[in-house]
């Protein structure tokens, strides 16, 4: 079924706050609850909130996604400025993340799909529209909090450019489904890297300045030790859905769930690959190999490994 994009309008306000309350993990029950007359449900006041025609917190700042009239996903964002005379933040839940912005950026609050609606390329299509507004607004790049224990969000927005660029600490609370740390994540308009991968038909990487980002992926579930890789980005076309790089990984073993197509030459290192249904492969440096989409199982480092690779990301 088609999937249409639309600016909200005041009557969008309760599915707004539905979505908030879906994405938030708590926070916004927890804000709302501050605001809340005696008697009053937490989602009316989300909606009243968001029924309001000034404010970053207004309908106005919103993006619905509708299929045959329904909505089925939604998009709050907003620019965030420079503001040194502002208002402190005294609330012990809110305060660690009154630091966690970027001046000059647009701030993507939420982002959220009912889930029948979910990997199906339409969270892409949302970045676009943000990338296209940050853009229009003169902004520098496109900044979003999220939760670490919140894997599946984390790697998606990795997949698309953004990284971790700050980290706190949330605060306890009854109301909030999660511990733990809290990412600010960020991605410029215009990364150097694109520009110097994109507009020139031949790209050497050792002319590129490429800062490795720590433990991405994230691994979904560490079987043996405490293993980290570093993975520098060389070359990263989103619309073509390419990457290429290196990774360096350290002694330990996780569970794979491959869900893109990968080549891999071992630069050094050795490792242990066994996917379900499958006898164990010992591959070292000088090996050269490819994983499917699809393949599920054990990776092993036996000894510190670095390889090569190139990714094709599925088309959605």
């Amino acid at each position: 079924m088609p999937v249409d994009f639309r600016p909200a309008q005041t009557t969008d306000a309760h599915d707004i706050a539905r979505f908030f309350q879906l994405t938030s993990e708590g926070m916004a029950d927890y804000i709302w609850s501050k605001l809340a007359e005696p008697g009053q449900a937490l989602l009316s006041v989300g909606a009243s909130r968001y029924a309001r025609e000034q404010g970053d917190f207004s309908y106005k700042n919103c993006l619905m996604a509708t299929s045959e009239g329904c909505v089925i996903g939604m998009m709050h964002s907003y620019a965030l400025r420079a503001n040194p005379d502002g208002p402190v933040e005294t609330d012990p839940v809110l305060a660690p993340y009154s630091d966690m912005e970027i001046p000059n950026t647009l701030y993507i609050s939420s982002l959220a799909l009912d889930e029948a609606w979910r990997s199906q390329g339409l969270g892409v299509q949302f970045l676009r529209h943000a990338q296209q507004r940050a853009e229009d607004a003169g902004l520098e790049g496109l900044c979003l909090i999220d939760y670490a224990e919140n894997h599946g969000a984390r790697r998606f927005y990795e997949r698309h450019g953004f990284r971790i660029v700050k980290t706190c600490q949330i605060i306890a609370h009854p109301m909030l489904r999660v511990t733990g740390e809290a990412f600010l994540m960020y991605r410029p308009l215009h990364d150097v890297l694109e520009k110097n991968s994109m507009n020139k038909q031949l790209t050497v990487f050792r002319e590129l300045d490429i800062q490795p980002l720590r433990d991405l992926p994230f691994f979904e579930e560490v079987l043996e030790g405490s293993p980290h890789t570093l993975t520098s980005k060389y070359y990263h076309d989103e619309q073509q859905g390419r990457i290429c790089g290196e990774w360096e990984a350290s002694t330990g073993a996780w569970r794979i769930d491959y869900k893109v197509w990968e080549f891999c030459h071992v630069l050094s290192g050795r490792c242990v690959i066994e996917l379900e249904g499958c006898a164990p492969v010992t591959l070292a440096a000088g090996d050269t190999f490819i994983i499917e989409p699809g393949a599920r199982g054990k990776w092993t480092v036996l000894e510190d490994m670095k390889k090569n690779f190139v990714i094709l990301l599925p088309a959605n």
